[in-house]
């Protein structure tokens, strides 16, 4: 089976972003304001935390940062603007970001010194409450982080010649304390395995996309020791399929994203493969794919699920402008997986890559575009549901570059 390259105007970097190399504009760092703001996102409750890394070289650019907004009385609207020593623009600060209730950690993997910060939220202000460092150079730490309650995973895909790991931290009065490493059993070079983390309480899922057409991992915490209970691989996997690029996990449901999978003869098109959890382990459930799905959509690239809801991002989706991206959401009814909708810009342009990064909780859902240039440095889409349905979306920018919070198309 023949793979297709990429569009020619899109560079990926492993694991962590999806940059414009060259458009209509000129190169990356020569479009103005390329803060990719909606680079990363994570929501929890009421709360969003939204990436802002500003990878670019540009003269426009800022600093690295984080923004977190709030809804109040069913308004969302800005509180905070996070920021770290590491904020500097070659450090990414931003790129990877997790949040749950009060505490949020956001990662700066792209410095010489890789660091992932920890702040804490008392009433309207966030303290920054410790700073970790990478263990090892040259890991690649920080690349993805994930969050729940007194418990961090941070990916480090690069480790011991890129076979990969993903180190634990528990907070304990107040610090965070580096609790283990978790490793592939059997893991090989290049399987780049801490790609994509997901944590639920004692379980997390760990993705290893170098490895073949790629692998996702479970790990439960038993008497306070994490053990690899299983590993996942797609049915009829493929070379280049990129299983394990995103991973998601609700209970005993996991998600895993292979964007590069070959779909109803489409190269490309992407899936999102579901397995659960019964009494002899875990089994593949479903694999689901964009009902309009096209050639290089890369569905999948980003997946958040909740309970019964799935969405997943497929950032090349090119349907009334190029590369502007889309995301989908999906329903379990009955034991079925029900395509329920397609997310859009509302008024999709080229290289939004809206879909980059997707969050869902409740009735809620805020997809990132931080290929978005017509008017702003990247752009945030919050969708709310009601009844069956999603609302048209409501754009966010960044607050500290523009005066309003939001702006209409």
């Amino acid at each position: 089976m023949v793979r297709r390259r990429l569009p020619a105007n899109i560079c990926v970097l492993p694991g962590i972003l999806a940059l414009l190399c060259a458009c209509s504009s000129g190169a990356a760092g020569e479009i103005p304001g390329d803060d990719q703001f909606g680079e990363s996102l994570s929501l929890s409750g009421n709360t969003v935390i939204v990436g802002r890394p500003s990878n670019s070289t540009g003269s426009s650019t800022r600093d690295g940062a984080a923004l977190v907004f709030v809804r109040r009385q069913g308004s969302w609207g800005f509180q905070a603007r996070l920021g770290g020593a590491d904020s500097t623009l070659a450090a990414g600060f931003g790129a990877a970001v997790a949040l749950d209730g009060d505490t949020a950690a956001v990662a700066a993997p792209a410095g010489t010194m890789p660091r992932v910060y920890l702040f804490e939220r008392q009433g309207d202000r966030w303290l920054r409450r410790a700073e970790i460092g990478s263990p090892e150079p040259g890991t690649g730490f920080g690349r993805a982080v994930a969050l729940d309650g007194d418990t961090l995973l941070v990916g480090a895909q690069f480790r011991n010649a890129s076979r990969g790991g993903a180190y634990v931290y528990e907070r304990v009065a107040n610090e965070w304390r580096l609790a283990g490493v978790l490793v592939a059993a059997a893991g090989s070079p290049d399987d780049r395995f801490g790609n994509s983390l997901a944590l639920d309480g004692s379980r997390a899922v760990v993705g290893a996309v170098g490895e073949g057409f790629g692998s996702a991992y479970v790990f439960d915490r038993v008497g306070g020791t994490w053990q690899q209970t299983q590993r996942l691989q797609p049915s009829g996997g493929q070379p280049g399929d990129r299983f394990g690029l995103a991973v998601a996990l609700d209970g005993d449901r996991a998600v895993i994203g292979a964007p590069g999978t070959e779909s109803d003869d489409l190269e490309e098109q992407g899936a999102a493969v579901v397995f659960e959890r019964g009494p002899t382990g875990w089994s593949q459930t479903a694999e689901l794919s964009a009902f309009d799905g096209r050639e290089n959509d890369l569905f999948g690239w980003s997946l958040s699920l909740d309970g019964n809801t799935l969405v997943a991002g497929a950032i090349f989706d090119t349907d009334t402008a190029s590369v502007q991206g889309s995301a989908y959401s999906f329903t379990q009814v009955a034991g079925m997986w029900v395509s329920s909708s397609k997310l859009r810009a509302s008024q999709p342009r080229p290289s939004d890559i809206f879909g980059n990064a997707v969050a869902v909780e409740s009735d809620v859902l805020w997809v990132g575009a931080p290929g978005f240039q017509t008017h702003n440095p990247g752009t945030a889409y919050v969708f709310e549901r009601i009844g069956p349905a999603w609302n048209s979306g409501e754009r966010f920018v960044d607050p500290i570059v523009f005066e309003d919070q939001f702006e209409s198309d």
